[in-house]
């Protein structure tokens, strides 16, 4: 792992009423709907999305620029910030799971030359719009996640003693998720150091953050680990504990055109075991990690790949994820979409949500929807450690680390 070093983070005033955490900090930026960004710039003209999803780049810069001049954002010394997130899942609402994550500075180097690993594609749009926000407002406002392994849960001891001593600094909830903030003392530095030492990091979200933070680096000139732009703003999670859950991002077909499902189907079956199945409990059941279900015209069906298709000794982890297995043996030869359809918001698009999907469909806005099983953290190593990327939006790390809490200012 590269090093992993305490940086002189800004916040909002905590003091201040108005300026706390539920009505100032946001989910990141790129799982917000414009709706939610409006919901959410409505909550105060200092919530996060103002300048992390704003009307343009100078004003992103203006807007920040006077948080700072008015005492609403203020600096703090250099230090590691540690963040529990409590949460329960929708099949497990009786259970609250508690996943610890510190903030600090990871020091940037090109992918897998440290230990540090991506494991989806990254878009060029994308990391146009991150760049230019970061020229504009010379800051990191969000912070990547990263996960390690460390069965020893060093991590989550020290969450745990930090929460014993005091109580946190800022609050933040979300829903039913809430994230509780605490400076890190000290004292625990040494014991955090030895914990990461050695350890690889694989970039759970924020691939996109990671490589234009590497593209700034390369504008300004590397300052040899002694400049602020020689970092990227991360938390990283231990992911041995049980509060790091992947997800999947399932699949909305909002306009098939004249692509017919029931022939569609038919093909899928010279490739596919395919079933009727009464309802997503099925999908869950399978043993095949590939297998998704596809609803449309209110019925579902299961399907399940025989063999993996065309792919060589050194894809075999990729027949174990569903988004690639969904893509290339179901959407583009069976329903005909192409490869610009799979990257079109007008004829697909993507949630973690089963009932968003199911109330889509209902709603009659999408004309089918395909469910996907979680991809194994073990297939997430298998990828990375080969310097391959999955199709975007495979895995959803959850719950996501939000925005504005803390906030990496080198201006």
């Amino acid at each position: 792992m590269p090093r992993f070093l305490p940086l002189p983070f800004s916040h909002f005033d905590w003091t201040n009423p108005d300026l706390l955490p539920d009505r100032t900090a946001s989910p990141p930026y790129d799982v917000l709907s414009p709706a939610q960004r409006q919901e959410l710039a409505g909550k105060s003209p200092c919530n996060m999305v103002h300048v992390d999803l704003p009307g343009s780049y100078p004003e992103a810069d203006r807007l920040l620029g006077q948080w700072l001049d008015q005492g609403q954002v203020v600096p703090d010394d250099s230090a590691y910030y540690i963040m529990a997130t409590r949460f329960s899942l929708e099949s497990e609402e009786d259970q609250v799971l508690t996943r610890w994550g510190v903030f600090g500075g990871l020091q940037l180097s090109p992918w897998g030359q440290e230990g540090v690993y991506p494991h989806e594609k990254t878009y060029a749009k994308a990391k146009t719009d991150r760049l230019e926000l970061m020229r504009a407002t010379r800051a990191q406002l969000s912070p990547i996640f990263g996960v390690f392994d460390d069965p020893g849960l060093d991590l989550n001891a020290m969450g745990r003693e930090v929460a014993d001593l005091t109580d946190p600094l800022a609050v933040y909830h979300e829903g039913q998720v809430s994230h509780h903030l605490w400076r890190l003392p000290p004292k625990f530095e040494q014991t955090l150091a030895k914990s990461l030492a050695g350890r690889e990091v694989y970039i759970a979200d924020g691939h996109h953050r990671y490589e234009t933070a590497l593209n700034y680096q390369a504008e300004r000139g590397p300052g040899g680990g002694h400049k602020p732009w020689d970092f990227v703003f991360a938390c990283l999670c231990n992911l041995a504990m049980p509060g790091v859950v992947i997800e999947p991002y399932h699949r909305v077909i909002v306009k098939a055109g004249s692509r017919d499902f029931p022939e569609a189907l038919a093909k899928a079956r010279a490739v596919f075991d395919v079933r009727a199945m009464k309802d997503l409990s099925e999908l869950a059941d399978s043993p095949v990690e590939a297998a998704f279900a596809l609803e449309f015209g209110g019925a579902m069906h299961l399907l399940q790949p025989k063999t993996a298709q065309g792919l060589n000794p050194g894809q075999a982890a990729f027949a174990r994820i569903g988004a690639y297995i969904a893509a290339k043996d179901f959407l583009l030869p069976c329903l005909g979409l192409s490869e610009a359809d799979l990257s079109s918001a007008e004829i697909l698009r993507y949630t973690a949500s089963v009932a968003e999907a199911r109330q889509t469909l209902a709603q009659g806005q999408a004309e089918a929807a395909l469910y996907l099983k979680p991809v194994s953290m073990d297939v997430i190593r298998q990828v990375s450690k080969l310097g391959q990327t999955m199709p975007r939006k495979s895995t959803y790390f959850y719950p996501k680390v939000p925005t504005g809490l803390i906030l990496h200012i080198f201006r």
